[in-house]
């Protein structure tokens, strides 16, 4: 996310060679602009390629074989989270002075409670099985131990790459393996009648490609070692080992409730309306951009304060539109995705969609947490997020999947206001200040939410269901553009004119003509 853009060149410093980068001109913001836009562009063909899996894949595979993949997920996201590790790859980056030792002593430390973690699974995948009431779960479990086992290479490799500020290389793998895997392999075992098989080994293939692209290009010395650089590296990265627990256990809760008490059907539902909501998170989520950048200018707290209210403003201003515009017509876009199978999943996925805003938010306050290198702060507030969630979920569960929905919403929007207390304090940012950056985003959403509800009862109130969405997404798209040329410093404000300005400056010539030159 950008920052404030007479900041001047980036500061000079060792890479792991011992060799010093180039200052390079031109502001910090510019500078982030443009690697926020190749995340985006990859992102976004990710995105449409995305979307076109999971309209096929939901006509090809169950609500079973998802809420069984679901479950299996739970338990190998935790055994890849920052527990198992040990918020090593996180201490990598936020390090000011890091050497290759450093880098051997994470591998070492990442690996041998990956080992722990893959011995756990493996024999506990029968219990687990048992408890979820799947008994193809244990095997599923078993055969996915092997992301577990190449991880610690993936997450040191990814760390070192985004430390040296590659995040266009990292981005084009990641784009270019998911095409290969979750698209290709995924569609061709469903076809085949391989069933929750077929997502299994298409996210094994997806981790075996990252990897081995990945290691290539970031060349550390994988050799474990114990040295005293280990204890550069723990004051850091226990805080966000714990850090990493609770977050992880804050976002399966809710997996693990619906699949314990409501069921592998339940389970599916829930996870295929939480996937349609995260299309849009995994395209404006910025935090693999923020952290390095923000870590860079952790002894400026001015300017981390300039860069945190401006990200704030512009992922509020990315967010809300799409939140109404989703939540509005969930039920087009479920039926247009995933089809008349999954009609349950409306009614979760218009809830959840109001994690959007909350969600991008709370990311952007935890990343001022991380670049400070406050761990206390961000372990005692995804306590919070996690106690939240699971009290939540209890309740909610008595009134199924719905009741779980709104318990992730009220705990978003809880926690995020939380970490954002706590980030002002620490940036000296008012929540006055605060309000100025994200009431843009309001006023840009409410033209929309009012031609949306028109077009409902008067335009395409006679269109098939699964058509009326991309009706729904185009007139939201255009009524933004149109307020925005009519009053860019109220529905823009000064962020989103800076933004629209820089992307303008980049864009191809074709492209630029249609993206207007505004001034307030």
């Amino acid at each position: 996310m950008p920052f404030d853009k007479h900041a001047g060149a980036i500061q000079q410093r060792t890479d792991l060679a011992g060799l010093r980068l180039k200052s390079t001109p031109g502001s910090t913001s510019s500078q982030t602009i443009g690697w926020m836009a190749w995340i985006a562009s990859a992102r976004v063909i990710m995105m449409v390629f995305s979307l076109g899996t999971v309209a096929v894949l939901a006509r090809l595979l169950t609500p079973e074989d998802y809420g069984v993949f679901a479950a299996a997920m739970i338990f190998i996201g935790i055994a890849r989270s920052g527990l198992v590790q040990g918020g090593f790859p996180m201490a990598i980056i936020q390090r000011q002075d890091l050497v290759p030792l450093h880098v051997r002593n994470a591998f070492t430390g990442g690996l041998l409670i990956h080992l722990l973690a893959v011995v756990l699974i493996w024999f506990g995948s029968g219990i687990i099985a048992t408890f979820f009431h799947m008994p193809v779960l244990s095997d599923v479990l078993k055969a996915m131990c092997l992301i577990v086992l190449i991880n610690p290479i993936l997450s040191i490799s990814i760390a070192l790459l985004r430390r040296r500020k590659k995040f266009r290389l990292v981005a084009l793998t990641e784009m270019g393996s998911s095409l290969f895997a979750t698209t290709g392999i995924a569609i061709a075992l469903a076809v085949a009648g391989y069933g929750v098989w077929a997502l299994v080994i298409a996210n094994i293939a997806l981790a075996f490609t990252q990897t081995t692209v990945l290691f290539w290009c970031a060349r550390f010395n994988p050799i474990p070692a114990i040295t005293s650089h280990m204890r550069d590296l723990l004051g850091v990265s226990l805080g966000f080992s714990l850090a990493g627990a609770l977050a992880v256990l804050s976002d399966n809760a809710a997996k693990f409730i619906v699949g314990r008490v409501l069921g592998a059907d339940a389970l599916g539902i829930f996870s295929r309306a939480n996937r349609v909501v995260d299309f849009p998170l995994i395209l404006l989520g910025s935090t693999n951009v923020l952290f390095p950048v923000m870590s860079d200018m952790n002894n400026d707290r001015a300017r981390m304060a300039r860069g945190y209210l401006r990200a704030v403003a512009l992922c509020s201003l990315a967010a809300a539109p799409l939140m109404v515009v989703v939540c509005h017509g969930a039920e087009g876009l479920v039926l247009l995705l995933l089809g008349e199978r999954w009609t349950p999943a409306i009614v979760p996925t218009a809830i959840l969609s109001l994690t959007m805003i909350f969600g991008l938010n709370l990311r952007v306050a935890n990343v001022v947490f991380m670049a400070l290198g406050r761990a206390k702060e961000v372990v005692t507030r995804q306590a919070a997020f996690a106690t939240v969630i699971i009290v939540g979920c209890l309740i909610g569960s008595d009134y199924g999947v719905i009741g779980i929905s709104v318990a992730v919403v009220f705990t978003y929007a809880s926690c995020c206001l939380l970490c954002m207390h706590l980030s002002n304090r620490l940036l000296h940012v008012r929540w006055l200040d605060i309000g100025k950056a994200v009431l843009p985003a309001i006023l840009l959403s409410a033209p929309i939410l009012v031609a949306l509800t028109i077009g409902e009862h008067f335009v395409w109130s006679g269109v098939q269901k699964n058509l009326q969405f991309p009706l729904e997404a185009i007139t939201g798209g255009l009524v933004g553009y149109g307020v925005c040329l009519l009053k860019p410093s109220w529905f823009l404000g000064p962020n989103g004119v800076w933004l629209l300005s820089e992307f303008r400056r980049r864009a191809p010539s074709p492209l630029r003509r249609l993206i207007p030159d505004l001034h307030i």
